[in-house]
C-alpha cells in the first residue's frame, strides 16, 4: 500500500484505510525496485453555480496536483458563466433571449449541453426537460397571486415545451419563439463530466468531485481501498452510504422547497406532461456511468410515480437507483 499524506480536510467524504508504514531510505539497494511515490491527497472546496464544489485529488506530484485544482475550479467557473440562466450576458440566455425561430451561434459547449438534454428528454419521454421554464414560471405567478392557473393557461405554457424542438446545427441551436432553456436539472452533473476530462492525467491517481453534496463524480479509488465511499442523504431515513468508482451519482427530492397557492402547498416539482406540480414526496439517488445521466434522471424519478420510475430506469441496464416516498 502506498503512503498517503492528506494536506487538507476532506468534507463529507468518508475514506476507510490507513498509510502504510515503511521505512529505510529513499534509494533503492542494488537490483530492487525503486519505492512507488509517495501519494498526497489535495482537496478545496469552492462556491460555484450557487453552491460548493468540492475536488479531492490523490496525485503522486503535488506541485501539479496545486496547480490542476485551479483549473478545475477555473473550469468550472467559465462553465458557469455560459450556462447560467442568472446572468444575463451568459451564453445561455443570449439564446433565450433570441428565441425566434432563427439559428443563433453558441459556443461548443452550449451546443453539446444542449445536445445531451435532447438525449436526456428523449430517454425520459419528456419527464426531464431542460424548456419547462413557461410553466415554471407560472406556477411562480400563482404562487403571488394565490390563484391556481387556468387549464388554458397550462395548455399555452405546454406549448412553448419540448427539449425535442430545439435545432441544432453545426455550430447553431435554434429555440422556436418563445421557448427558454434552464440547466438547473442537469447542469451540475454535466459541468463534472467536463471536470472529469481534465483529470486524465499521469500524476492523478484518484479523484472525487462533490458538487453541493448532491451530485459526485468518481475516478479510481483512494490508496489502498476498492472504491470512494460517500454519504447521502435521502428521504427522511438515515443516511446511507455509497461506494463509487469510475462512474456518477445524483440525489434529488421532490420536498424541501414548495410553493403555496392560496390554501394549497405545492411541489416545487413540475410534470412536463399535465402541466402539474407533482402529489406525491419522494427522494432519488441515481448511481450512472455518466454525471449528466445521473442527474437528469434523479429528476424524471420526481416525476413518475415511484413503482414506475425504478421499472423505467431498470429497463436502461446501466442504472443503478433507490427511491423513497
Amino acid at each position: 500500500m502506498r503512503r498517503v499524506r492528506s494536506l487538507a480536510p476532506v468534507l463529507a467524504i468518508l475514506l476507510f484505510g490507513g498509510c502504510a508504514l515503511f521505512g529505510g531510505t529513499d534509494e533503492a539497494p542494488d537490483g530492487a525496485e525503486p519505492p512507488e511515490p509517495e501519494i498526497v491527497r489535495l482537496s478545496d472546496g469552492r462556491q460555484v453555480m450557487g453552491t460548493v464544489l468540492q475536488i479531492t485529488l490523490e496525485v503522486t506530484d503535488e506541485p501539479s496536483g496545486r496547480a490542476l485544482l485551479e483549473v478545475l475550479f477555473e473550469e468550472a467557473l467559465r462553465l458557469e458563466s455560459i450556462l447560467t440562466t442568472w446572468d444575463p450576458d451568459s451564453a445561455a440566455m443570449e439564446l433565450n433571449r433570441n428565441a425566434d425561430g432563427t439559428p443563433l451561434p453558441v459556443p461548443p459547449e452550449l451546443h453539446l449541453m444542449l445536445a445531451e438534454s435532447r438525449i436526456a428528454a428523449r430517454e425520459t419521454q419528456g419527464v426531464f426537460d431542460v424548456t419547462v421554464a413557461p410553466l415554471v414560471q407560472l406556477w411562480k405567478k400563482a404562487a403571488e397571486t394565490g390563484t391556481l392557473p387556468t387549464e388554458q393557461a397550462i395548455r399555452a405554457a405546454q406549448a412553448r415545451i419540448g427539449a425535442e424542438r430545439i435545432l441544432l446545427g453545426a455550430e447553431t441551436a435554434l429555440l422556436e419563439r418563445g421557448m427558454t432553456v434552464d440547466f438547473s436539472g442537469i447542469g451540475k452533473g454535466w459541468a463534472l463530466d467536463r471536470l472529469g476530462e481534465w483529470i486524465d492525467e499521469p500524476f492523478v491517481t484518484a479523484a472525487l468531485l462533490d458538487f453541493g453534496g448532491s451530485s459526485w463524480l468518481a475516478r479510481g479509488a483512494p490508496d489502498g481501498e476498492p472504491t470512494w465511499v460517500v454519504l447521502i442523504a435521502v428521504g427522511a431515513g438515515e443516511p446511507r452510504l455509497v461506494r463509487l468508482r469510475d462512474e456518477s451519482l445524483s440525489v434529488s427530492e421532490s420536498f424541501g422547497q414548495t410553493i403555496r397557492v392560496g390554501d394549497r402547498v405545492l411541489s416545487h416539482v413540475i410534470d412536463p406532461r399535465s402541466g402539474w406540480p407533482v402529489l406525491h414526496d419522494v427522494s432519488a439517488a441515481v448511481r450512472a456511468p455518466t454525471g449528466a445521466r445521473a442527474e437528469a434522471w434523479s429528476t424524471a424519478l420526481l416525476v413518475w410515480p415511484p413503482g414506475e420510475g425504478v421499472g423505467r430506469a431498470r429497463r436502461t441496464g446501466e442504472l443503478e437507483v433507490l427511491v423513497l416516498d
